[in-house]
């Protein structure tokens, strides 16, 4: 009776430590698949991450392209205005008056320099006209004389 006890703990014992062992490497193997899962996850982050570090990074470096070429812009409008003044300070005529400080000066400044222009285009064809008729003349007086 003793022998068939302790045979019948055995049995039980060697049943339940199958199933222990069964279980446990049905557990580890579900951790080990759970792993793989997890370390998978982790790296579709990492690149999912590196893509955005990038696409910041490009973001970033397009912003300040901008930047820079709205500062350049800025310093190209501020020449253009000193230089229009300097223009206008050299064809005002004497005596006129000052452009009234509401209005656009560029745009008065602008105005004056382009009838100065305007003015010094028409004194130049008129000189050259000039010249044309001298030039004419003297050849019809040099042809009359040859005539005679």
């Amino acid at each position: 009776a003793a022998h068939r006890d302790l045979q019948s703990r055995v049995e039980d014992a060697e049943v339940q430590t199958e199933d222990n062992s069964a279980t446990l490497v049905s557990h580890v193997k579900k951790t080990q698949t759970d792993s793989l899962v997890f370390n998978s996850q982790i790296a579709n982050l990492q690149t999912s991450l590196d893509t955005m570090r990038l696409g910041a990074q490009n973001v970033e470096n397009d912003l300040t392209k901008r930047e820079l070429d709205a500062k350049e812009g800025v310093r190209q409008l501020g020449e253009m205005t000193m230089a229009i003044q300097n223009i206008y300070g050299r064809c005002r005529v004497r005596g006129a008056q000052p452009p009234d400080a509401n209005e656009n000066r560029s745009a008065l400044y602008l105005d004056a320099i382009q009838q100065r222009v305007l003015d010094l285009q028409d004194i130049v064809l008129m000189h050259e006209r000039h010249e044309r008729l001298a030039k004419q003349q003297a050849a019809a007086a040099a042809a009359a004389a040859s005539a005679a």
